[in-house]
């Protein structure tokens, strides 16, 4: 009788999750082991925010309940760190001494927040946010918190904590180094409606800034800027980045820049062993080589591939592409691929500003590359399957997609439409 398989996974958020499922759909035999570091079963990570907002409860964050792993003859260990990885026997060690065996391993560890050499980062009242444990102390110190909150950086994860700051405690200030809001997600157009609509609201923007201390007695008080300027505040969030957790392929054969290097089966150079969701660095289907895309519904992606190789099953990742659905103070956005013009081919090909909103393609020839839908946000769905299909499309689809009225109907005749 053939030999059930041993497969680990190592992470148990969006990618770790989503290969545990494929590999069951494939393999009802095999062990599954699922790794975490943290506390109980699966939650959403990206409802993070919304919990410090008062909008979900903890309960309302789980993805899959025990009942899940339980159902689906997954072990789930808890508060197990891995330290290393023992190619040559197949096997990881635990924080904890032991020795963990695989026959198929996937490394969907994730990435901890950056915190950046300043004075005083580490002092209580200073928080990143990246886990369940980070938001519930968040949340419990704005319950009595003294004067204004702070968040530091002006990325999409500050952006979604300014919000959840701005509902509880309403004095609330954004401080960001670069010139500009979400800049690896809007142009300076689409960022400036959206920083008149903080602004609007009594939110304080500071661009082009930098944090070089944070200072209080026993507890933050204050924050001092470059220019001297120093912010009384009871509470700062560090939204400044993320880190791939890679520690533990440290002296092993595995390739990694920003993030753990993994071909279209989501594969390492070792054969046996995989990488998906925030730790690794997969192929970019746009712009070619390979980049991070630390974007949950792409770690989901990643993850189901993976586990299905793991499985024996081939399955291939297409490539990532940078894409963002949100809506933030009132505003709605879409935002996929390139959003500037680049030197070489890449033109803005329209873009349309008014009472509805904005919106911008941009486009290499007759391709589409890139898009931001600010306001109005229909036809989303479409531009996106034609970013990722890189169909070739005409004047009469691109003036749809500007005005607001492309529909799926278009994607039958993208080309030869009627003028």
């Amino acid at each position: 009788m053939k030999n059930k398989k041993h497969y680990v996974i190592v992470g148990n958020s969006a990618a770790g999750l989503a290969a545990a499922r494929s590999i069951r759909l494939i393999d009802a035999q095999g062990k599954i082991l699922v790794l975490t570091d943290e506390e109980g079963p699966a939650y959403s990570k990206i409802m993070l925010p919304l919990f410090i907002g008062g909008q979900v409860s903890r309960e309302e964050m789980v993805l899959a309940p025990e009942s899940f792993y339980r159902e689906n003859a997954i072990e789930l260990k808890t508060r197990a760190k891995v330290q290393g990885i023992d190619i040559s026997h197949c096997s990881l060690s635990l924080e904890n001494g032991e020795k963990v065996p695989y026959d198929e391993l996937l490394l969907a560890t994730g990435a901890s927040p950056y915190l950046p050499p300043i004075e005083g980062i580490h002092m209580p009242g200073v928080y990143p946010l990246r886990t369940r444990e980070d938001a519930e102390r968040i949340s419990a110190a704005l319950s009595c918190i003294q004067g204004e909150a702070v968040v530091y950086g002006g990325g999409l994860v500050g952006l979604k904590c300014l919000e959840a700051l701005f509902n509880r405690v309403g004095r609330v200030r954004l401080i960001v180094s670069s010139d500009q809001i979400l800049s690896m997600m809007l142009d300076r157009t689409a960022a400036a409606i959206f920083q008149t609509r903080l602004e609007a609201n009594g939110i304080k923007v500071h661009l082009q800034t930098e944090l070089v201390a944070c200072r209080g007695k026993g507890s933050l008080e204050k924050v001092v800027l470059a220019n001297g300027q120093e912010i009384p505040c009871g509470l700062m969030i560090v939204a400044k980045g993320v880190v791939s957790n890679m520690q533990m392929i440290a002296g092993t054969s595995l390739r990694a820049e920003e993030g753990i290097l993994v071909d279209k089966r989501m594969a390492t150079g070792n054969p046996h062993i995989y990488a998906a969701g925030d730790v690794c660095q997969p192929d970019d289907l746009l712009g070619g080589g390979k980049r991070q895309f630390p974007l949950w519904p792409l770690a989901v992606e990643e993850g189901r591939v993976a586990g299905a190789n793991m499985a024996g099953v081939s399955q291939v990742f297409s490539g990532g592409i940078r894409m963002n659905a949100v809506e933030l103070f009132g505003l709605k956005v879409i935002s996929m691929g390139i959003t500037e013009t680049q030197p070489g081919p890449l033109v803005t090909s329209q873009s349309r500003q008014d009472g509805a909103g904005y919106r911008k393609i941009i486009l290499s020839g007759s391709r589409l590359k890139g898009c931001i839908m600010l306001g109005d946000i229909n036809g989303g769905g479409v531009v996106e399957s034609f970013i990722r299909s890189q169909q070739e499309v005409d004047e009469f689809f691109i003036r749809k997609v500007v005005a607001g009225s492309v529909s799926y109907a278009h994607r039958l005749w993208p080309r030869g439409g009627r003028k």
